[in-house]
């Protein structure tokens, strides 16, 4: 019997080995910048990035052995962004994301929470009733993870659960400059990010759904398609209650993905644009003021991993970029002709991990340090009360003038604008946030915006914003009369440089 067991047992040893000794490849997905440089052995990879970028990388990685773990390199040395170095300090305590999800498809992405009952309830802001009942089970009813893994994505209280969780060991090798990250996958398809992505694809399927619903004062506008065909989105939401004749209520733009590899800022800015978008019209959040949304204010640098694409653009009226005409474009035929201000400009970036806490101001425009202080503190105040590390509301890093060719800087020129720059940190090795908690940030500031704007500070500034339009109204009819030229007719140069 022995005699012809043995071959047996010999031919489907060789044959597991064959398909574990299967090549790793990288499957390519929106926002995926990882490249595989060199395989050192079946399971340890060295990897590198499409496009240089010190605070982002993602890929989805296929034929993945799941009898033992993979060893992934990822050296920092010349992943610069601009002043940003690629430096594996800034990672020490990092801990990045995985999952089992199709990173393309919406469900991979939808977050839920278990009530003091027991049953899952799902944050999808387009469920309601009996459709975000997700079950009584151990883990929710769901369907971007394979029920036989979805445990792993059980939270350590077992109360809340998405489709992405932490990758179980890292190393910051600061004498390579090296990135090291270990993971023993189940499934043989796995994809691996530096935070939860917020792609394109999902905004724009986010966006679908908002437009099928047709929400009152909700309003989907495209700027214009980018040369890769991705749509310049920006979401508008008005009070359905039009003010008095020559009143304008406070408008706040608020703006995620200027350095298009920050993907957390607009997880943030998610948190805030979903709670309106399933708020009353009766809101405190909703009632009196206008809101502006640039979820990825620049969608076909995220897909290219490039992390400053058209980030100091808009000062050139010959600019290469459609996007920077598209948004001053859409800006000024907002504020004008009727001379509303833009009161509020808020820019959300991200740092990599141990830069800073859960939310901190890095910078101040020189014009309006005081009341970035005043807002600071009131912020901050209600973040640590929530649960959150803040910054320190008193300490400014860096005090300057509004940075003119940036977006946001264009805003303070042109449409007299309160300026608020802030870095979200998911990845905080003291408290890493859970998805929802980053969101809970873009609430918070929600929040806040709103007790301002109806202080006594926020009603002072929404006159002088006024006021200050009022003015630019007319030295912009004066500047089309001496030029001979219809505003409708406006050049480059009139809208990116002039503001007009």
């Amino acid at each position: 019997m022995l005699k012809w067991l043995l071959p047996v047992l010999c031919l489907l040893s060789l044959l597991c080995g064959v398909a574990h000794t299967e090549e790793i490849t990288l499957v390519p997905g929106d926002g995926c910048n990882l490249t595989i440089r060199e395989r050192v052995s079946s399971t340890h990879l060295i990897a590198g990035l499409s496009v240089p970028a010190h605070n982002w990388f993602a890929g989805t990685l296929s034929h993945l052995p799941t009898t033992e773990a993979v060893t992934i390199d990822l050296p920092m040395t010349g992943n610069d962004g601009g002043i940003n170095k690629g430096d594996v300090r800034k990672w020490v305590g990092l801990r990045p994301m995985m999952t089992y999800a199709d990173p393309s498809r919406y469900e991979s992405y939808e977050t839920f929470t278990r009530t003091a009952q027991g049953r899952w309830v799902s944050n999808d802001p387009f469920q309601s009733g009996e459709a975000k009942d997700a079950g009584i089970g151990k883990v929710p009813r769901q369907t971007a993870i394979p029920a036989e893994v979805a445990e792993q994505f059980l939270s350590a209280d077992g109360n809340s659960w998405y489709p992405w969780r932490e990758m179980d060991a890292v190393e910051a090798d600061v004498g390579t400059n090296t990135f090291r990250m270990q993971q023993r996958f189940t499934l043989s398809t796995a994809t691996i990010a530096l935070h939860v992505p917020f792609t394109d694809t999902y905004l724009q399927a986010f966006l679908t759904r908002l437009k099928a619903r047709k929400l009152p004062c909700i309003t989907v506008d495209v700027a214009v398609t980018t040369p890769g065909q991705r749509a310049l989105s920006i979401i508008r939401i008005d009070d359905p209650t039009p003010p008095d004749k020559d009143v304008f209520y406070p408008t706040v733009l608020v703006i995620a993905g200027e350095h298009a590899t920050e993907h957390a800022s607009s997880w943030a800015l998610f948190g805030l644009l979903s709670r309106l978008a399933s708020t009353p019209l009766t809101s405190p959040l909703r009632k009196g003021r206008t809101w502006l949304f640039l979820p990825i204010e620049d969608p076909e640098g995220r897909a290219q991993s490039n992390f400053e694409r058209i980030i100091e653009s808009f000062c050139f009226p010959r600019s290469q970029y459609p996007e920077v005409l598209a948004y001053t474009h859409y800006l000024t035929d907002f504020a004008f002709p009727t001379g509303r201000p833009i009161d509020i400009v808020v820019d959300l970036h991200n740092v990599e991990a141990n830069e800073g806490e859960h939310l901190f101001c890095p910078i101040a425009n020189i014009g309006h340090v005081d009341m970035v202080r005043d807002f600071n503190r009131s912020f901050f105040h209600r973040l640590t009360e929530q649960g959150y590390q803040a910054g320190d509301a008193e300490h400014l890093p860096d005090i300057q003038r509004p940075m003119r060719a940036r977006l946001y800087g264009w805003c303070v020129e042109a449409t007299a604008s309160f300026d608020l720059i802030y870095e979200v940190n998911d990845r905080y090795p003291p408290r890493r946030l859970a998805l929802a908690e980053l969101q809970g940030l873009g609430i918070s500031l929600g929040d806040a915006l709103v007790a301002w704007c109806d202080s006594p500070q926020g009603k002072a500034w929404h006159q002088h914003a006024c006021q200050v339009m009022a003015k630019r109204l007319k030295d912009r009819e004066q500047y089309f009369q001496e030029r001979n030229r219809d505003p409708a007719m406006r050049l480059p140069f009139d809208t990116v440089v002039q503001g007009y």
